[in-house]
């Protein structure tokens, strides 16, 4: 599996399934644009087997003539389509990565505190982190 986004007019999301030959294009839920994880390049991917695998970043809401306000999304592939899962707030996450289908962690640093969440397979929570 791999995501990124496109440069053609507005970033667009997209998301491809390597099937050992070819590349196939996979349908995602919802349009984001404007700023996906790690800078423009798309959102973080992680993939714990074929048929489990978590992106997860931040995209920017910003009204005209306003501050970005960063929203953090959630993308969760089971082996035949994406759905979105929110992690909720505060956004920034940057980068995620899967031990299992349960276990993942998103981080980032947002501002100047750093950021992670926890995935368990079916809900986000929020972890505590030390700021050095």
């Amino acid at each position: 599996m791999a995501i990124g986004t496109t440069d053609e007019g507005p970033l667009t999301l997209f998301a491809a399934l390597w099937n050992g030959q070819r590349w196939k294009v996979t349908k995602l839920p919802g349009k984001y644009s404007v700023l996906w994880g790690d800078g423009a390049a798309g959102p973080s991917l992680s993939c714990a087997s074929a048929t489990s695998c978590v992106a997860a970043g931040s995209h920017a809401v910003a009204p005209i003539h306003q501050p970005l306000n960063l929203v953090d999304l959630g993308l969760i592939w089971n082996g035949h389509t994406w759905r979105i899962d929110n992690p909720g707030g505060p956004g920034g996450v940057s980068t995620v990565s899967c031990a299992s289908a349960g276990r993942c962690v998103a981080i980032g640093l947002p501002g100047t505190a750093t950021l992670a969440k926890l995935w368990n397979g079916r809900t986000w929570k929020g972890i505590k982190t030390i700021n050095p």
